[in-house]
């Protein structure tokens, strides 16, 4: 992470699903109940993990074999939502390395931060059942703006929040639309290879200021700055 400002540990700010909280387990888990409710097969667990940063109507569409646009997706994603919710924390957890970065921050009051596409709904009860070293300074969900990611809304609204530039802070997340959002606001980013990457996405394309493998990459890059 040595193309990142030192002035960036001021604040951390990450995306949820596939960044800083592994929930494809218990996403996956709802589907199969959903699945059997229609009688259809099981979804293949890892092709599925690849597709939870894209959102429940991707999800839906692959797991049901449908097109964006089939009228059946929309009852559907409500059905699976509804099943989600009831059992949204039974296997989700930090990422390995997560809590090391997060303690550091507790113990050197650093902030950090979540701005996720995840609804309000989902997300608030997630976090409440986590048990986190310190609070999250702030959470912004997909409903907290009129506009999610990779509209720039959601990063203006943390920042007004935090009361800091975006120069200092930066942003961790393993999907394009992550990336994007933080350069529309001039944010320094990094693009995280352990999410849920699809084979075919260019993680080299995005454009962040740097890519990395492993949540000690960020403790390593604290300490150093």
């Amino acid at each position: 992470m040595q193309n990142i400002p030192s002035s960036s540990r001021q604040c951390l700010l990450f995306d949820l699903d596939g960044t800083l909280v592994d929930t494809a387990d218990d996403l996956c888990a709802a589907m199969q109940v959903l699945l059997e409710q229609h009688r259809k097969p099981a979804v293949d667990a890892e092709l599925f993990r690849n597709v939870v940063s894209h959102g429940s109507f991707a999800m839906i569409c692959l797991a049901f074999e449908l097109q964006p646009d089939d009228p059946a997706v929309g009852p559907l994603r409500e059905a699976f939502l509804k099943i989600y919710r009831q059992q949204l924390s039974a296997h989700s957890k930090l990422f390995d390395g997560c809590e090391q970065v997060l303690n550091y921050c507790a113990e050197n009051k650093i902030p950090w931060g979540i701005i996720t596409n995840k609804p309000e709904h989902l997300t608030l009860p997630l976090l409440e059942r986590m048990r986190f070293p310190s609070r999250p300074s702030t959470v912004v969900c997909g409903d907290t703006t009129n506009e999610p990611k990779p509209s720039s809304l959601p990063m203006q609204h943390a920042l007004r929040e935090l009361g800091l530039k975006a120069e200092q802070c930066v942003y961790f997340g393993d999907a394009d639309r992550d990336i994007e959002a933080a350069k529309r606001v001039n944010m320094p980013s990094v693009a995280v290879s352990w999410g849920y990457i699809q084979p075919d996405d260019d993680i080299e394309a995005w454009g962040a200021e740097s890519i990395i493998h492993h949540p000690t990459e960020i403790l390593d890059w604290l300490v150093a700055n």
